[in-house]
């Protein structure tokens, strides 16, 4: 996304936005992997949390939600971590492991 065109809040500061990634998996096998993943993106200055999802459609599923300040560390951090390969070979171990549902970015709306 062109800068011009990314989401500011007024003032022009940027906006935090999450990387919502929902899994089939078993949470013995997805623990884990998460476990791995989340100092590696706390390293680069993002954050994950993974929950199972309780109600609806997709209960029992598990939610991961990686949250950026701004679009640039979510450059940054995906940039970094195609060359980990600490990263890397948890990312493999969840493909093998697990079946990825769904994909979103959800970007914050500035309540204030």
């Amino acid at each position: 996304m062109p800068i011009a065109t990314r989401p500011q809040n007024p003032g022009g500061t940027a906006v935090p936005l999450t990387v919502l990634s929902r899994w089939a998996c078993e949470q013995a096998k997805i623990e884990p992997i998460a476990k791995s993943i989340r100092p590696l993106l706390l390293n680069h200055g993002a954050d994950l949390r993974v929950g199972r999802i309780f109600s609806g459609r997709y209960t029992g599923q598990f939610l991961a939600a990686v949250r950026y300040p701004d679009w640039e560390r979510l450059g940054r951090t995906m940039n970094a971590t195609v060359s980990e390969a600490e990263f890397q070979k948890a990312v493999a171990e969840a493909d093998r492991l697990c079946e990825l549902q769904s994909r979103s970015i959800v970007i914050d709306l500035d309540l204030a």
